[in-house]
């Protein structure tokens, strides 16, 4: 029987899942570009760059919500830039081969990087995902 007269569509309302549009995008620009050599090392963790490429900064870090070891990528037009190190409080350093302008949008969650992706990832739930989200995060509702 079924004895409701509401139903949860969070989910839904917010695209978490496949099946439904992601309404949720986020998104950094990239502040800082730094020319690296295969050899070199980066961040707190002197992570090793095996390859000539550059080392793309965005102001997003563990203070946002997230944590350090946090597993994810980012993605510029569809290509992808893999994470560099683990994340310093207020920045994230990302690696491509690829040049790219200072001042370009990386994508953070989106069509490329989707929350329930993020979350399988990093074995949470996707509401785990989008809650860990700092309130110090500016919004933008879009219609």
């Amino acid at each position: 029987d079924n004895i409701t007269n509401s139903a949860r569509i969070c989910f839904a309302l917010y695209g978490l899942y496949e099946t439904y549009k992601p309404v949720l995008k986020l998104s950094s620009k990239i502040i800082r570009i730094q020319k690296v050599n295969a050899n070199s090392c980066v961040g707190y963790g002197n992570n090793l760059i095996k390859e000539d490429g550059y080392i793309y900064t965005i102001g997003f870090g563990y203070a946002d919500g997230w944590p350090k070891d946090f597993k994810f990528n980012v993605y510029i037009d569809n290509e992808i830039l893999f994470k560099a190190c683990p994340m310093c409080m207020d920045f994230s350093m990302f690696f491509s081969t690829k040049k790219f302008e200072k001042n370009s949008i990386i994508e953070i969650i989106g069509n490329n990087n989707t929350v329930l992706k993020l979350a399988n990832d990093n074995n949470m739930s996707p509401y785990e995902v989008t809650t860990l989200l700092s309130p110090r995060l500016i919004r933008n509702i879009e219609k």
